[in-house]
């Protein structure tokens, strides 16, 4: 996921992501007061693979101008997806503007914000999204999606979260991944 990548494009302050199960691994990690701490993290989930960034502006175009970010970007999506030279096809929540921008880089990107959609059999090779407002029938829903082969690029950034929410029990993110 990091080839060709020197430089991951700053966003706010990224939350740290705790790396835990056999099939998680850290793809890019940042050092704060003398520790390291991920702050960008994959996993194989059944037939299928997620990647989470640190903080939600990832979910925003803007965020991947910067250094090396749309190559970071692009690879992350190729390696979910299993997509090695296709054009996939990417779901981005409620984000038009994240979809056009998959769209003038070669992907085919939709701006979808009707869950029933999903359920009902939406062809997708990956989902893009923060997941603060999905309720927990939804995840349960995005759990099935990747354990059967689907992919889910995510960010989150759980710090903010729990700051205007409380308890990070209650965080979709949290409880998805």
């Amino acid at each position: 996921m990091l080839e060709g990548v020197k430089l991951m494009p700053p966003t706010g302050y990224p939350g740290w992501i705790a790396v835990v199960g056999p099939a998680a691994f850290p793809v890019v990690v940042g050092r704060e007061g003398g520790l390291d701490q991920t702050v960008v993290a994959a996993a194989d989930f059944g037939a299928g693979r997620v990647v989470l960034f640190g903080h939600n502006g990832y979910v925003s175009p803007g965020s991947w101008d910067g250094g090396d970010g749309w190559r970071l970007l692009e690879n992350c999506i190729r390696w979910a997806t299993r997509n090695e030279r296709g054009k996939p096809r990417i779901g981005v929540w409620n984000n038009q503007g994240m979809a056009d921008a998959l769209n003038k880089r070669g992907m085919v990107g939709e701006s979808i914000g009707d869950f029933a959609r999903l359920e009902k059999g939406l062809k997708l090779d990956a989902l893009f999204f923060s997941p603060w407002a999905f309720t927990g029938v939804q995840l349960e829903s995005l759990t099935k999606y990747v354990k059967g082969g689907g992919a889910i690029l995510c960010g989150e950034t759980g710090w903010g979260w729990s700051q205007f929410n409380g308890a990070m029990t209650g965080n979709g993110g949290n409880w998805l991944f």
